[in-house]
């Protein structure tokens, strides 16, 4: 039986055999992970949760395979300001949206960028989405990485796509040039935590949460190898920081190493001025059709650029 069944803004989960026996509160909050705990009982309290057209406490075991029906509700409304930025926008229908965003756009307000993100960008273009955590952004992409975002458009969408991801079953690639020749594609997996002195860093280390970067050799250039990378989880600074860590950072990336003097013929700052990465495709099944969704964002023209006066 399928964890999740939806039907408008109610969403019915199976209770897994890993699960049995749990408290229906420690349940809902383990399978839904982007509510709180305190929003969940407090739906449960007012009666907007039910196992078999019953309203159990947040305390009250379930077993496995019963059905909890949830009437989803929104949590929190924005208070972003809706601002008119460019945004281009590759797919979209009554569930989602898919963004390409361009480099050197913040994804989320922040500490240090109250304004100017993508997601005041959303809620000016899609006012709907103000009713939905995050806008309905389902994932991130650093500042000046490129590429696609997927974006839902409704709270069904959105639990959907979130427990797809969390699923590792949305597959998102990369195209990146790192320094250095590689001579062979592999893995890396190393857990990824915040770094232990440079706060706003991330890095490899022991008690890190788990993080799995696949990397493809697509050529070799001037003392340089563009790779397709495919992420499996989607730690903050993921790829930077893995392939940083095994001695060829990305191009262009200030932050974990990729601006060391190397020899080479080519002005790199005259091609790009941010590190040469960009989300290409991005594979899914669809939330309400489940059909499988596999858009691409071309190669924009800095990285072109680059990668032709690499040849």
């Amino acid at each position: 039986m399928n964890t999740f069944i939806f039907n408008k803004s109610k969403i019915k989960i199976v209770v897994p055999l890993g699960m049995d026996k749990h408290r229906l509160d420690h349940v809902i909050s383990k399978l839904l992970t982007q509510y709180s705990r305190s929003i969940i009982q407090k739906w449960i309290k007012i009666g907007y949760v039910v196992v078999g057209n019953k309203n159990l406490r947040a305390k009250d075991k379930v077993y496995y395979n019963q059905i909890i029906e949830i009437t989803i509700l929104p949590t929190v409304k924005i208070n972003f300001l809706p601002q008119s930025i460019v945004i281009n926008v590759i797919y979209e229908d009554q569930d989602i949206i898919v963004v390409n965003k361009q480099a050197g756009l913040v994804v989320h307000p922040g500490n240090g960028q109250p304004d100017n993100t993508l997601l005041n960008a959303l809620i000016y273009h899609y006012p709907e989405l103000i009713n939905i955590p995050r806008a309905g952004i389902i994932h991130r992409l650093d500042k000046d990485t490129s590429g696609l975002l997927i974006v839902a458009r409704n709270l069904t969408s959105h639990v959907k796509l979130i427990h797809d991801l969390q699923m590792r079953n949305i597959k998102r690639e990369y195209i990146t040039i790192v320094n250095g020749i590689l001579i062979t594609g592999g893995t890396i997996n190393l857990p990824i935590g915040r770094h232990p002195i440079k706060r706003t860093c991330m890095a490899v280390i022991k008690n890190g949460k788990n993080a799995i970067t696949h990397y493809r050799i697509i050529k070799c250039c001037e003392n340089h190898t563009c790779l397709k990378v495919i992420l499996e989880t989607g730690r903050t600074h993921q790829i930077r920081v893995h392939l940083s860590y095994i001695g060829y950072p990305i191009l262009g990336d200030n932050v974990y190493g990729g601006c060391k003097t190397i020899l080479y013929k080519t002005n790199i700052k005259s091609c790009i001025n941010r590190q040469a990465l960009h989300a290409q495709y991005l594979t899914f099944r669809h939330p309400r059709t489940n059909q499988l969704m596999k858009l691409e964002a071309t190669l924009p023209d800095d990285i072109k650029k680059l990668i032709q006066n690499l040849e």
